[in-house]
C-alpha cells in the first residue's frame, strides 16, 4: 500500500517548496475515488451515470455544509442527550451556590460499615489487612477516628447504592500506593480476589491496576467519562509527580475540551501530593500548572484535609446536574495522621463539601490577630506548632477548594475577625510553585470585600527553586520548620537551628521506584 498526502501537510501548504518531483507525480495521479469508481464500472457493479450522480450529490452536500457553517451558532445544550439526558451546563451564573447536600442516612452508613469489614468464608486475608479491618470495625463502633481510606470507601459505596457506577484506575489502585485503600483482598493461599464493594447492589464498581503509561491510561479514562456521565470515573497517579507524563491530555482535553468542543466531562484525577522529605520526584503534583489552566469555570482544583470533606467532594461530583473535571491533591502522610480524621456524624444528615475549613482549636474571632491561610497537609504542621507554642492569637483557615476560588465565603470569614493585624499565606512548595501566585490577588480581593485593615497577605514558604524539593531529609526538616515558624511569627533562625539539631542523625530517605 502506497500512501501520501495529496496536498502536503494541509490544504494551505505548498509541498513543492521542498519536494517538487514527488508532488508533480502526485498531482498527475488520479484520486482514490476515481480509481475505485472505474474499477467498479469495469466489473459491472455500477455505471458511469450512477457514479456521476453520487459525486454530484456529495459535492452538493459539502457545498451546503460549507455555506451553513458561515452562520452557525453553537448551542451549549444541543448535545445533552442519550446518557447525558438530565444533565446540563451550569445555569446559576456563578460558583457560590453550587454545593448540594451529600450526607447519607445512618442505615446506609451502618450497612456499608458491615460490607467494608466483613470477611466472607472462603478467603484467608493477610494478617496486616486483618488489623486494618479491626481498626475499621472500631471506627464504626465508636463513630470516631474515620481515616481517609474509609471515608473514600464510604463515598464509593454510597454512590453505588444510589445506582451510580464507580471506576478507579491507576498504578496499584487496588491496594493503594501507600497500602491504605485495600479495595481488593487477595487470598493468601491461592491468590483469588475478593472486592467488597462489588457486593453493593445497584451500581457497578471497578478498580483496575493500570500500566505505567499515564498518557495512555488518562486518555482512555477521559473518553470513558465522556461516554458515561453516570459513572464516577477516576484516574490516580501513583505519585502526583507522575502526572507530567500525561500533560498533553490535561492541556488539550481536560482543561480545554469544553471550551473548544462543547463537551463536558466529569473525570476525577487523584494526585498524591505533599512534602515528606522523599525527594523532588515524590513531592509535587505541580498544582501551579493546574491553577494556571483555570479560567471560565473549566475545571475544579481541590486539596482536602479531612476524610469527610473528601467523601462529600466525591459525592458532589455525581449529585450535581452538571459535570466538570476535578483535580484532587490527595495526601500521603495524612492517610494515617492522628488529626486527619472525621466522625460518623460528618458523613451523615444535612452535610456537604466545605470549600473552606476553620480551625476549631484556634483563637476566638474577636481575639484573632493573625490569620494563616493554607491548603493541604501543611495545615496540620501549623496547627501542631501553634498549639505547642501556646499561641492564642492565631487562626488557621484551610482553603479546601482552590478553583473555583471561594472568595465570598473567605470574605465573610475574615469579616468576623475585626482585630486582624497579619494575614499570611503558608505553603510547603517553593514560592514559584504551588499556590501563591494564583491565590495572592484573590485573597487581596477577599480582604477588600471584608473591609479588613490588612490589605494584602504575606508569603510564608520555601524560597523559589528550580527543583520542587530537596533530596536531603535534614534540609527538608529545616525548611519545613522555618516556613511554619515564619507563618506563625516565631523566631525563624531559632527554628532552623532546632530542626537541624534534631535532624542531625537523620539520613535521607531513599526515593521509591515507580513500581513501589
Amino acid at each position: 500500500m502506497w500512501c501520501y498526502r495529496r496536498f502536503g501537510h494541509n490544504e494551505g501548504d505548498e509541498p513543492g517548496f521542498t519536494q517538487p518531483l514527488m508532488y508533480n507525480k502526485i498531482r498527475s495521479h488520479p484520486g482514490v475515488s476515481e480509481i475505485y469508481g472505474k474499477r467498479l464500472i469495469q466489473e459491472g457493479v455500477i455505471d458511469q451515470a450512477w457514479m456521476d450522480e453520487k459525486v454530484h450529490q456529495f459535492t452538493t452536500l459539502l457545498e451546503g455544509e460549507f455555506e451553513a457553517g458561515a452562520s452557525y451558532k453553537p448551542n451549549k445544550a444541543d448535545w445533552f442527550a442519550g446518557r447525558w439526558t438530565g444533565l446540563s451546563a451550569p445555569t446559576d451564573g456563578g460558583t457560590e451556590r453550587r454545593n448540594v447536600e451529600t450526607g447519607i442516612e445512618m442505615k446506609l452508613f451502618d450497612a456499608l460499615g458491615r460490607t467494608l469489614t466483613t470477611v466472607p468464608e472462603g478467603i484467608q486475608i493477610h494478617k496486616t489487612l486483618g488489623r486494618v479491618l479491626d481498626a475499621k470495625r472500631q471506627m464504626f463502633k465508636t463513630g470516631e477516628n474515620f481515616d481517609w481510606a474509609t471515608g473514600e470507601a464510604l463515598a464509593f459505596g454510597s454512590l453505588l447504592s444510589e445506582g451510580y457506577g464507580v471506576r478507579l484506575s491507576g498504578q496499584d489502585s487496588g491496594r493503594g500506593t501507600f497500602s491504605q485503600r485495600h479495595a481488593v483482598w487477595v487470598d493468601q493461599t491461592d491468590e483469588h480476589k475478593y472486592v467488597p464493594l462489588t457486593t453493593v447492589e445497584h451500581g457497578r464498581f471497578e478498580v483496575l491496576d493500570s500500566p505505567l503509561s499515564e498518557y495512555g491510561v488518562l486518555g482512555f479514562e477521559y473518553g470513558y467519562a465522556l461516554a458515561d456521565p453516570k459513572t464516577l470515573v477516576m484516574w490516580e497517579a501513583q505519585f502526583g509527580d507522575f502526572v507530567n507524563g500525561a500533560q498533553i491530555m490535561i492541556d488539550q482535553f481536560i482543561a480545554s475540551g469544553e471550551a473548544k468542543w462543547l463537551r463536558a466531562n466529569g473525570l476525577v484525577m487523584l494526585l498524591p501530593h505533599g512534602y515528606e522529605g522523599q525527594g523532588p520526584e515524590h513531592s509535587s503534583a505541580r498544582p501551579e500548572r493546574f491553577l494556571q489552566l483555570c479560567a471560565q469555570d473549566n475545571i475544579q482544583v481541590a486539596n482536602c484535609t479531612t476524610p469527610a470533606n473528601y467523601f462529600h467532594l466525591l459525592r458532589r461530583q455525581m449529585h450535581r446536574n452538571f459535570r466538570k473535571p476535578l483535580i484532587v491533591m490527595t495526601p500521603k502522610s495524612l492517610l494515617r495522621h492522628k488529626l486527619a480524621v472525621s466522625t460518623a456524624a460528618e458523613f451523615q444528615g444535612d452535610s456537604h463539601f466545605k470549600r473552606i475549613l476553620s480551625d476549631t482549636n484556634g483563637a476566638a474571632d474577636a481575639d484573632t490577630t493573625r490569620l494563616v491561610l493554607c491548603t493541604g497537609k501543611v495545615a496540620y504542621d501549623l496547627i501542631e506548632a501553634r498549639n505547642a507554642a501556646g499561641d492564642t492569637g492565631t487562626q488557621i483557615v484551610r482553603i479546601e477548594q482552590l478553583y473555583p476560588f471561594p472568595g465570598d465565603a473567605l470574605a465573610r470569614r475574615i469579616a468576623r475577625m475585626p482585630n486582624l493585624k497579619d494575614v499570611v499565606w503558608a505553603q510547603e512548595e517553593p514560592k514559584n510553585n504551588g499556590y501563591w501566585f494564583f491565590v495572592e490577588p484573590l485573597i487581596e480581593e477577599s480582604l477588600a470585600q471584608a473591609q479588613c485593615a490588612v490589605k494584602r497577605a504575606r508569603y510564608a514558604g520555601r524560597a523559589a527553586a528550580a527543583s520542587p524539593a530537596t533530596g536531603l531529609m535534614k534540609r527538608h526538616t529545616a525548611e519545613q520548620g522555618a516556613l511554619v515558624a515564619d507563618a506563625l511569627g516565631h523566631n525563624v533562625r531559632e527554628e532552623i537551628r532546632r530542626t537541624r539539631s534534631e535532624g542531625s542523625t537523620t539520613t535521607a530517605r531513599p526515593t521509591q521506584s515507580p513500581s513501589s
